[in-house]
């Protein structure tokens, strides 16, 4: 039996490539034979483009201004190239990937005389508003085998009127259907679609999985981890670097630069690992720098930004106590519940993936059943 994974794991983007080597190792520690289907979508492929030193030019008109800009900036270039490289690496090195790279959606009906199953997700494969294809490739409506869907997610969207059809028509076509929020999870029960909520890749995998990939430094310092920029990131991390007397390093959104902030361009997937385990307090507005940092056991804060359901979603399934703060502070090893909470969620995920895959390879879940069973 031939399992193939969809998703999105070759953006140059640490949470989407890290969340596929996870459920990929996952699925082959269980047993199975499957690999990364080695999809990349045009208007994402984009995201991972080589950085050239002459695409500066278009974001300034004006010579002299433009000369200081690719001064102050060619280190800069020079760390992202290195950064671009350690992505690349990653990729072709730490995940198993299909022989075949597709590069559109048709040429993905070759996967039905490859594979048995398909499982789509995890990270943001149905969020409309970043995929933009219509239906969208990772509903699987091109594929005639069995379809699973795990730790899916919508991101921040919620699924409107004129996305419900399309929803509908193809989840009804599925297996089995697990999401990633509890947000979505809602909508899909409302339209009759059965889901259960499991946990996202990175969280699934047992601590020690990411614990043998890191090595330990003596550096102390704070780390920032943001998807959106707000200064009261940097305001929190200049109250604690003065605190406790350590520096703030960042693993950066943007070129700015901050005041007494070290912001590390060159860091790949390994490095963002290495930054996480080894950092003294975190900051982050992130889903994934969320995960790591528990993953890890670190005391972080989060800053809840304009659209913050994910964050809360996956600490309120670990227990902490969410308050209307905008600006939180959680630690695992102070939560008494974490350690039972995440070995439970845990347990039911691996075995939500487990018994179905089990079911369909002895047979008790045939090609035209579409179980949408939530207590396998």
């Amino acid at each position: 039996m031939r399992i193939g994974i969809l998703t999105l794991h070759f953006p140059h983007n640490y949470g989407a490539m890290l969340q596929a080597h996870a459920l990929s190792w996952q699925l082959q520690e269980f047993g199975f034979n499957v690999e990364i289907i080695d999809y990349r979508q045009e208007n994402i492929a984009s995201w991972t483009e080589y950085p050239r030193f002459d695409d500066i030019i278009k974001f300034n008109s004006y010579p002299i201004a433009l000369i200081k800009y690719i001064i102050s900036n060619y280190n800069f270039k020079i760390h992202r190239t290195q950064q671009y490289k350690r992505f690349e690496n990653f990729l072709k090195n730490e995940l198993k990937l299909s022989e075949i790279t597709y590069f559109s959606k048709a040429s993905l009906e070759k996967t039905n005389s490859i594979y048995d199953i398909i499982i789509c997700g995890s990270d943001q494969i149905w969020n409309t508003k970043i995929l933009g294809e219509t239906p969208n490739t990772y509903f699987l409506d091109f594929f005639k085998g069995h379809k699973i869907a795990y730790a899916a997610s919508a991101g921040n969207s919620l699924i409107n009127d004129k996305e419900e059809d399309l929803f509908i028509s193809n989840l009804k076509q599925f297996d089995l259907v697990g999401v990633r929020e509890s947000q979505l999870g809602k909508c899909l029960t409302m339209m009759g679609i059965e889901n259960s909520v499991v946990l996202d890749p990175t969280l699934l995998v047992d601590e020690s999985f990411w614990i043998k990939q890191v090595k330990k430094c003596e550096e102390k310092y704070i780390l920032l981890y943001y998807v959106k920029k707000d200064i009261e990131i940097y305001e929190l991390a200049n109250k604690i670097s003065k605190k406790k007397g350590i520096k703030i390093i960042e693993i950066p959104y943007s070129l700015e630069k901050i005041k007494n902030v070290e912001k590390r361009f060159d860091v790949g997937p390994f490095e963002f690992l290495n930054l996480f385990y080894n950092a003294e307090e975190i900051i982050t507005n992130s889903y994934h720098g969320t995960c790591f940092s528990l993953i890890f056991r670190k005391k972080f804060h989060v800053i809840f930004g304009d659209y913050p359901e994910r964050l809360k979603n996956i600490l309120t399934l670990l227990k902490f106590d969410i308050t209307s703060d905008k600006i939180q502070e959680f630690s695992p090893n102070l939560n008494s519940n974490y350690e039972f909470c995440i070995q439970e969620l845990r347990k039911e995920s691996k075995e939500y993936i487990y018994n179905v895959l089990t079911k369909i390879e002895s047979g008790e879940i045939l090609k035209d059943d579409k179980c949408n069973c939530t207590n396998l």
